[in-house]
C-alpha cells in the first residue's frame, strides 16, 4: 500500500517586506496570498534593522520599525477570525546586538517571534557575507561556532536556513558533516526549531540546500523541523513547500509550530 503523504503546510513564520530592499509587498499582500494558498497562520519576519546601521543595504533602516509593526497590526485585523497574523524579525545574531533584540524589538515594539539567521560571519578581523565568498573550514568553523553560540541563547524561536553553508562550501564531507552535528545538537537541546526552507529548493543562483546531507543529522539529533518559504515577494507565499514536505516525510523530521506555541496574537 503506498505511504499516505503529509497534510500541506498551513503556516509560514519566514516573510519579507519591500523594506529590506530586496523584497516586494506589504504585510496586507502577503496575508492576501496566504489565505488564496489556504494558509492557517502567517508571520511577517523581515531583515531587522540594527542600530549601528550595520549592512543596511539589504535591511530595513531603523525609522522605519514603527510603520512595519504598525502595517502588521493593521494586516492582523483586516484578516482577523480568517488569518492568523504575527509580528517577527530575521536576525543576524552577535553578541553585542542581544541587548537589541530583548529591549527594542520585543520590549518596547513587542515583536512576537525572531529567527536567527547567519548572513554574515566573523573571520580574518572581518565579518564577511555568506553569499560572498566560498567557505573552506575555518570559515565553516566560524559560521558554526557563531551559530551554535546564538543558539544557545534560547533567544531565537527558529534558526533559518541553517545549512545555507552548504551553498558555498565545496562538498559534503567529513568536516561538513560534524558541524551540522554541532548545530543540530545545540538546537536539539535548546528546543529551538530549524528551518525547512522552500525558497533553497527553488534558486538558481545560490542553491545547495535544504540538503539531506544536513537534514539526516537533524533527524538523528531529534531537532525539530519548521517549513517556510523565505518569501520575498508575495507570489512565493507557499514556495518550495511540498518539497520540503516530501524531505520531512522521507528523512522523518518531526515538525513543529514554534511561533504559535510562543506567541499570541492580540
Amino acid at each position: 500500500m503506498k505511504k499516505e503523504t503529509m497534510n500541506i503546510n498551513k503556516t509560514n513564520y519566514h516573510i519579507h517586506t519591500y523594506r529590506c530592499k530586496h523584497a516586494a509587498g506589504d504585510a496586507a499582500d502577503y496575508c492576501s496570498a496566504a489565505e488564496k494558498a489556504g494558509l492557517e497562520a502567517i508571520g511577517i519576519s523581515d531583515h531587522t534593522p540594527l542600530p549601528d546601521g550595520k549592512w543596511g543595504s539589504v535591511r530595513m533602516d531603523i525609522d522605519e520599525l514603527p510603520d512595519y509593526c504598525e502595517k502588521i497590526e493593521d494586516a492582523r485585523n483586516e484578516f482577523a477570525g480568517r488569518l492568523e497574523v504575527y509580528a517577527g524579525m530575521e536576525c543576524e545574531y552577535f553578541p553585542r546586538y542581544e541587548k537589541f533584540y530583548n529591549d527594542t524589538l520585543r520590549e518596547e515594539f513587542g515583536i512576537e517571534y525572531l529567527a536567527i539567521a547567519l548572513h554574515f560571519y566573523p573571520l580574518g578581523g572581518e565579518e564577511i557575507s555568506t553569499h560572498a565568498y566560498p567557505m573552506d573550514k575555518d570559515a565553516l568553523k566560524s559560521y558554526t561556532d557563531l551559530f551554535v553560540e546564538g543558539i544557545k541563547t534560547g533567544m531565537f524561536e527558529f534558526a533559518a536556513h541553517p545549512d545555507l553553508f552548504l551553498a558555498r562550501y565545496p562538498s559534503w564531507d567529513s568536516y561538513a558533516e560534524k558541524c551540522s552535528e554541532r548545530i543540530c545538537n545545540a538546537a536539539t537541546d535548546s528546543g529551538t526549531a530549524l528551518e525547512i526552507n522552500g525558497y533553497g529548493f527553488c534558486r538558481d543562483d545560490f542553491s545547495g540546500y535544504p540538503s539531506d546531507n544536513f537534514w539526516r543529522i537533524a533527524a538523528s539529533c531529534g531537532a525539530k523541523g519548521v517549513i517556510n518559504s523565505d518569501a520575498h515577494c508575495p507570489e512565493h507565499i507557499d514556495i518550495g513547500f511540498q518539497r520540503c514536505l516530501e524531505l520531512a516525510e522521507r528523512l522523518g523530521i518531526s515538525l513543529a509550530d514554534p511561533v504559535r506555541r510562543a506567541a499570541k496574537p492580540s
